[in-house]
Formats: structure tokens, sequence, C-alpha cells
């Protein structure tokens, strides 16, 4: 059997991966606000500046300031800015360095947007073989299977498609993704 993959994949190249291992902060500040937005999904320009008034003014410990990029992060990568998203989280990670797994499925996603597939394959094996958090082990494998199957890898995207369905049942973009594939005898 071969495996044979629809060209209809442009959602996948518009959206990307998956990405929202988002790093929570508490309380009444523009961190806390920054974390707000990305958990929620907004992005819009005050949200943004939300997350830069925290990065200015908030006097923070390391790991929210760490958690504040990741956030801020995350906000620019939905803004399209995944190059910006990038420097936030190497600045996240030089903070706490044991944020490296945590970052690895939002670096992954923003390495797809920027078309570096060999790239964000190595963030989401990293966050795989780490056994990322379970809530985060399915965008790991979704993006895993972005990455392969931009990269012309189909069965092993098919897989990874079904692993990510597998780690949070029900979820309808793996659902969706896998009706693209079907199996046809080789001739």
């Amino acid at each position: 059997m071969r495996l044979f993959v629809s060209c209809a994949f442009l959602f996948l190249i518009i959206s990307g991966g998956s990405a929202w291992p988002q790093q929570i902060v508490v309380g009444e500040s523009a961190a806390a606000a920054c974390s707000h937005n990305a958990i929620a999904r907004i992005s819009h320009y005050a949200a943004l500046s939300d997350c830069n008034v925290a990065l200015q003014r908030d006097r923070m410990n390391r790991r929210d300031r760490a958690a504040t990029h990741v956030n801020r992060g995350i906000l620019f990568m939905h803004r399209g800015r995944s190059d910006a998203a990038l420097l936030d989280f190497d600045r996240a990670e030089q903070l706490r360095p044991d944020y490296a797994v945590a970052v690895a499925v939002n670096r992954s996603a923003a390495l797809i947007r920027l078309s570096r597939y060999e790239e964000s394959l190595r963030y989401s094996d990293l966050a795989l073989a780490n056994k990322a958090e379970t809530e985060y082990l399915a965008d790991a494998w979704f993006n895993r299977a972005v990455a392969l199957e931009s990269l012309g890898r189909f069965a092993l995207a098919r897989d990874a498609y079904l692993n990510a369905l597998e780690a949070r049942p029900n979820w309808l973009a793996p659902e969706r993704e896998l009706r693209r594939f079907s199996l046809h005898p080789t001739r």
C-alpha cells in the first residue's frame, strides 16, 4: 500500500503548527495581563503592549520575567512575527534554562511558520523525548506532523497526526488533517 495525501493543505501552511504552552503569571500586573492574553489567545496590539510594559516597567522575579517572554513570544507568533517570537523564547531560556523543553513546542511552531521544517522537527522531538507536559504532548506531535508533511514525508506525518489525536482525543485539527490521507494499493 502507498500513502496518498491530497494537496489541499493550504490551511496547514497558513496556520503553521500548534502552539500554546503559555506560562501563567498571577496577580494584577502587566505581566499577569500578558499571561491572560496568551491564554485567551488575544494577540492584538494592546495585548502585546501589556507584555512590553511588563518587561520594561514591572519588577519581576526571573520566573515571571521568563514566563512573560514566553507569553509575548506566543503573541508575536500569532501576529506573524515568528522571528521576534524566537528571540523571546531565547530570552526565556537564558533566564530559566529549565524552560528549554517547555519552550520547545512553541519554538517548533515558530520555525514551521518560518518554513524551517528540519529545525522544527528537532524541537518537537526534544519535547517528545522529554515527555513534554501531558497537555502539550499533542501539540508536539501535531507540530512534528506539520513539519514532516511539509518535507514530503507523508507516512511519518500521518503517524504523527495519529499520535496527536491519541494524545488529545477529539481534537479537530489532527482529525481534519488525517481526512486528507488515504491508502491506495501499490500497482
